[in-house]
């Protein structure tokens, strides 16, 4: 069965809400099963001639494929998350802890600090479409009905101007220091952690 053939054979899966199993996955040229993942990764992120991915972002990703699909996303960064990353990890933000290309719900998010609820999404220039515009609106309005805040910033910003982008982003952290690590954990038990409390 030709890769086409499988990703209709998916589309109508998930048009019918059905389940995948096992059986549905599809197969290479040979007649051997490929996961779901392996589909995704070598059909759904081709290289743009702007450096960008294109028939990933904005899309509705199935749960359980969600996890596979983020970790083909962090191996296939473009260059503006790489300098937005090379930026954010390790709590180089004041001390904000930040995640990239992490599933939430349906969708994934570029860049998530947990402790403040905050999506940074990187866009590029396909962003700018009138279909990838509504896309944006939709994921964007399910983030904020789930508690989290979107800053958006253009590829182009990034590459020119990251500074500008961080302070961008501090100033949706509010200027604030990151809570500390020890504040959100719970008390030991009485006895435990004393000396001679055994």
């Amino acid at each position: 069965m030709p890769a086409c053939a499988g990703m209709t054979e998916f589309a109508r899966s998930w048009s019918q809400a059905r389940p995948l199993t096992r059986r549905d996955a599809p197969t290479s040229p040979q007649g051997e099963r490929r996961s779901w993942s392996a589909l995704i990764s070598t059909m759904a992120i081709s290289p743009s001639p702007l450096g960008e991915r294109v028939g990933v972002r904005g899309r509705a990703v199935m749960r359980s494929g969600a996890v596979g699909l983020a970790r083909d996303l962090r191996k296939h960064e473009t260059k503006a998350e790489h300098i937005l990353w090379s930026r954010l990890r390790n709590r180089q933000l004041d001390g904000w802890k930040f995640k990239r290309q992490v599933p939430f719900g349906r969708f994934i998010i570029d860049f998530y600090c947990s402790d403040a609820r905050l999506a940074v999404e990187v866009d590029g220039s396909t962003h700018a479409t009138p279909g990838e515009i509504v896309s944006d609106s939709d994921r964007t309005k399910f983030l904020e009905t789930n508690g989290v805040r979107v800053l958006r910033c253009w590829n182009s910003d990034i590459r020119g101007n990251v500074e500008g982008v961080l302070e961008m982003i501090y100033l949706a952290l509010d200027h604030k220091p990151a809570p500390s690590p020890g504040a959100t954990r719970r008390p030991l038990p009485k006895g435990r952690g004393e000396v001679g409390a055994h």
